[in-house]
């Protein structure tokens, strides 16, 4: 004997359908939600930011990879600055 399984009611195959499309949506949002956060921190966080600073005798450059600041030129030792080859300070 075969018995035959009746079709969903359409009701059921419509709330069923319902739920799936909602689960759907809402996981996709939370996805790409989740994404774009992720990807704005690793893009802040990779940032390189660069400040100059000067003291009375040298002129420093301090960026965020690495931390520690370099010394781009100063008017006690005999360098040259890293701009178009100049002297960082005018012989007085």
């Amino acid at each position: 004997m075969n018995e035959t399984v009746p079709d969903p009611e359409p009701a059921d195959a419509t709330a069923t359908e319902a739920t799936t499309e909602a689960t759907t949506e809402a996981t996709t949002e939370a996805t790409t939600e989740a994404t774009t956060e992720a990807t704005t921190e690793a893009t802040q966080s990779d940032r390189l930011t660069t400040m100059y600073y000067q003291t009375a005798t040298d002129l420093w450059v301090r960026s965020t990879r690495p931390m520690t600041p370099t010394l781009l030129c100063s008017s006690t030792a005999p360098l040259r600055s890293l701009f178009a080859g100049s002297k960082c300070f005018p012989a007085q």
